[in-house]
């Protein structure tokens, strides 16, 4: 275009961070660890032909092998936003299995889910254009078993249905016949705590080539049991090069001090947002 780019990273929310409190034994087995192995790109045209080079791709697909036997497969529309996530347990892609993602044209996250051998396993979550779940949808090996709508604020299952507000009153009532137990528990920490993951950001951040406007790519990431990042899944894109090396940094970060909950460690879920400021 003639003109030189300089890029400004801003770390936004750099340690909003939810307690992931769902144990292993409720989560899906198809947890995805984030890649650390170098990504091939693929070139399309609107046809699904191979493109010539990357200003006349229509379609540009992030293939990672995040080890054993996944396949991650991202594809943007042209450089521009991510239009969908896709995993397999083979490189030819015919093996679904592990975290699926849709966006809409804004590059705002639609829905996103996991699969275990071809079918549906888990939480399956659908987004407003605040990035709010309106809808959850768990299934079991391909069956759904509970359905969870953030609208009406109703919780359904096979052979029942209470409202939010009923699920808190048990809750508490659960907490209540608790309350002499002494409760344990302690979030997931980067080395060197806030400051320490702050720092490791500003200094292994790198600007993205080619970035054509500011924009905050928001994320969103599991530290699982052992400390290590996993399932990292883009909840708002902005364009290809700034989404590769928000997932690269994230990515390649080192091992947390995991969350510890009454006597075991624990998932811990985290959000992050990324903004990268054209200057």
């Amino acid at each position: 275009m003639g003109h030189t780019f300089f890029t400004h990273v801003i770390l936004n929310d750099y340690l909003k961070l939810m307690k992931y409190l769902i144990l292993l034994l409720m989560l899906p087995t198809s947890t995805v660890i984030a890649q650390k192995q170098k990504p091939d790109y693929f070139l399309y045209n609107k046809d699904w032909g191979a493109a010539k080079d990357v200003s006349s791709a229509d379609y540009i697909l992030q293939l990672t092998n995040i080890g054993d036997s996944l396949f991650v497969t991202r594809i943007f529309k042209g450089g521009g936003y991510l239009w969908r996530q896709e995993s397999f347990q083979d490189e030819a892609q015919t093996l679904p299995h592990g975290q699926f993602a849709w966006y809409d044209d804004e590059g705002r996250i639609d829905s996103s889910g996991s699969v275990n051998n071809k079918r549906k396993h888990g939480d399956w979550s659908y987004f407003d254009d605040t990035l709010g779940i309106f809808l959850s949808i768990k299934y079991e090996h391909g069956k759904e078993i509970q359905r969870r709508d953030y609208i009406k604020r109703l919780i359904k299952t096979s052979g029942s249905e209470i409202t939010f507000d009923e699920e808190k009153m048990q809750s508490d009532s659960l907490l209540k016949a608790l309350t002499n137990i002494q409760r344990d528990e302690k979030e997931a920490v980067f080395k060197g705590g806030p400051a320490g993951y702050k720092k490791y950001l500003e200094r292994n951040l790198e600007p993205p080539t080619n970035l054509i406007k500011t924009g905050t790519v928001k994320m969103q990431f599991i530290i699982n049991k052992t400390g290590n990042i996993q399932n990292l899944l883009i909840l708002r894109s902005v364009q290809l090069s700034a989404d590769v090396e928000a997932l690269r940094v994230l990515s390649e970060m080192p091992a947390w001090t995991p969350a510890y909950q009454n006597g075991r460690n624990v998932y811990y879920q985290c959000l992050q947002s990324l903004t990268f400021r054209v200057t």
